[in-house]
C-alpha cells in the first residue's frame, strides 16, 4: 500500500471519528438537559472535573511508551519495541492501580468536607458515579501505547475507525439509560463497561495486526524506566500549559472584565478556533507514515510528507480567514441568537491569529513522532505563564481587546520558536517547501485536465 493510499484512508477514517464526537456533542447534551433537567445535569458535569484531572494521572507515560516503541520497530529493533511494549504494559497496570487508589483517597476526602452532600444528586450515588466513570477513564490508559500497534502495521486507520465504533457504543448506551429513566450511576456504569468491554479488544487487534508477538517476546527492562518515565513528564506539560493558558486567560477576562465579557470571550474562541478540527484531520491522516518514515530514517519522505500537511494548512488558515471576515459575525450572531456583542477589534484579533495557530500547531507534531515532548510542551508552558500575565495587564487598560491580544501573542511567540526548530530538525528549507508546493499544485494540474 502507498503513502498517499495510507494517508487518504487515514483521512477518511478521522474524518469520521471527528464527525462522530461532533455528533455526540451536539446530539447528547441536550438529551441530557431534557431527562434529567438542567441543574442536575450541571451537577454532573461539575462531578465529571475530577475523574477528567484524573485522567492525566499516567504522566504521560503511555504516549512517551508509545512512541519509544514505534521508532525502535520502524529502526529494525523489533526485540527493542517488544522490551518497551512489555515494560511499557507493566508500568501502565502499576499506575493504573496507583490512579484507583488516588481516585478512592480524593472521593473519601470530598466525601469527608461533605462536598456531595451539597448537591442536586443523592450523596450515595454521586459517589458510586464518580468512582465507575473514574475507572472507565483510566481503563483507557492503555489505548495510548496499543496505538503504535496500528501505526507501526501501517494500519492507523483501523485504529482510527474502532475509537469511531467506541465513541458510536458510548452515545447508543447513553440514549438507552436516558429513555430508559436511567440516571448517574446507571450512565456511569454503561461507560465503564463499554471501556472494559472494547478496550481488550482493541488491544487484542493491535497486537494481531502487528504480530510482533509471534517472533519477539518482550522482557522487562528495568534500563527503559528512567528514560520513558522522563519523556513522559515531557508529554505531561502539554495538559499543564493548555490549562494555564486556557483556563488562565478565562479567569483573567472574568475578574477584570466581567463574566458577561467571559461569555463573549470563550464563544468567540471556540467559533474561531473550530479550525483545528481540520488542522487536526490533516495531521491524523499523516502523522502515522511520517513517524515510521522517521524512525526508518527515511527523512527525505519524511519532509515531504510534512511539507504537504505544512501547505495543506496553511492554505485551509487562509480560507478560513477569508471566511470568517466575510461570514463570521452573521454565523456568530445566528449561533448566539444575538444574545452577545463583540467589539469589532476583539474579533478580527483572534481571526489574525488563526494562520500563526495553523503553523506551529502543525509544526509540533513533529517534536511527538521524534518522541521529543519538551521541545515543543515546554514552550507552551512558558508562553503560557507569559500570555497569562500580560493578558491580566493588557485587560486591566483595554478590557477583552487585551485578552484577544494575548491569545495572538500566544500564537506568534510558539511560531517564532517552533518552526525554526523543525527546520533544524528535519534540515528543510524555505525552498524546499516550496517546491513541495509547486509540485503538489502540478499534480493537481494533472489531475484536473485528465478529467476535464
Amino acid at each position: 500500500m502507498s503513502t498517499k493510499t495510507r494517508i487518504v484512508k487515514n483521512g477518511i477514517a478521522a474524518i469520521f471519528f471527528k464527525g462522530i464526537r461532533v455528533v455526540e456533542q451536539l446530539l447528547l447534551i441536550p438529551f441530557f438537559i431534557q431527562h434529567w433537567g438542567a441543574a442536575y445535569y450541571g451537577e454532573w458535569i461539575t462531578l465529571t472535573i475530577v475523574p477528567s484531572m484524573l485522567a492525566l494521572a499516567d504522566f504521560g507515560f503511555g504516549s512517551a511508551a508509545a512512541n519509544t516503541f514505534l521508532l525502535k520497530y520502524a529502526g529494525h529493533d523489533k526485540q527493542g519495541a517488544a522490551d518497551v511494549a512489555k515494560t511499557g504494559s507493566i508500568i501502565l497496570t502499576f499506575l493504573i492501580m496507583v490512579a484507583l487508589l488516588l481516585a478512592g483517597a480524593i472521593v473519601w476526602t470530598l466525601n469527608y468536607f461533605g462536598t456531595f452532600e451539597r448537591l442536586l444528586i443523592d450523596n450515595h450515588s454521586a459517589i458510586i458515579a464518580v468512582l465507575l466513570l473514574l475507572t472507565a477513564r483510566i481503563v483507557n490508559f492503555y489505548q495510548a501505547l496499543y496505538e503504535a500497534y496500528y501505526r507501526a502495521a501501517r494500519r492507523a486507520d483501523i485504529s482510527i475507525h474502532f475509537k469511531t465504533i467506541i465513541a458510536v457504543a458510548n452515545i447508543i448506551v447513553s440514549l438507552v439509560v436516558l429513555w430508559s429513566g436511567g440516571r448517574v450511576v446507571e450512565y456511569a456504569s454503561a461507560i465503564l463497561l463499554i471501556s472494559v468491554l472494547f478496550n481488550p479488544i482493541y488491544i487484542y487487534i493491535g497486537r494481531r495486526v502487528l504480530g510482533l508477538y509471534k517472533v519477539h517476546i518482550g522482557k522487562v527492562d528495568k534500563r527503559l524506566i528512567r528514560p520513558l518515565v522522563n519523556k513522559g513528564f515531557g508529554y505531561f506539560l502539554s495538559p499543564i500549559w493548555q490549562a494555564i493558558y486556557y483556563q488562565g486567560i478565562t479567569l483573567v477576562v472574568r475578574i477584570t472584565v466581567g463574566p458577561i465579557a467571559v461569555t463573549v470571550f470563550n464563544t468567540v474562541r471556540t467559533l474561531i478556533r473550530s479550525s483545528s478540527q481540520a488542522f487536526a484531520m490533516t495531521i491524523t491522516a499523516s502523522y502515522p507514515d511520517f513517524q515510521f518514515e522517521i524512525g526508518a530514517g527515511n527523512y527525505d519522505k519524511a519532509k515531504k510528507i510534512f511539507s504537504s500537511v505544512l501547505i495543506w494548512n496553511i492554505l485551509m488558515a487562509i480560507l478560513f480567514i477569508i471566511g470568517l471576515i466575510l461570514f463570521g459575525e452573521i454565523l456568530y450572531h445566528w449561533w448566539t441568537k444575538n444574545a452577545l456583542d463583540v467589539p469589532v477589534p476583539v474579533w478580527y484579533i483572534f481571526i489574525a491569529g488563526i494562520f500563526f495557530y495553523a503553523c506551529w500547531f502543525t509544526c509540533s507534531f513533529v517534536f511527538e513522532a521524534l518522541n521529543k515532548p519538551y521541545t515543543n510542551t515546554l514552550a507552551g508552558f512558558v508562553c503560557s505563564i507569559f500570555v497569562v500575565s500580560l493578558s491580566w495587564c493588557l485587560c486591566s487598560y483595554v478590557g477583552l481587546i487585551g485578552a484577544a491580544i494575548g491569545c495572538l501573542i500566544f500564537d506568534i511567540l510558539m511560531c517564532l520558536y517552533i518552526m525554526p526548530k523543525v527546520a533544524t530538525q528535519l534540515g528543510l528549507t524555505f525552498s524546499q517547501v516550496s517546491e513541495r508546493l509547486l509540485s503538489l499544485l502540478h499534480l493537481n494540474n494533472k489531475y484536473t485536465r485528465k478529467h476535464l
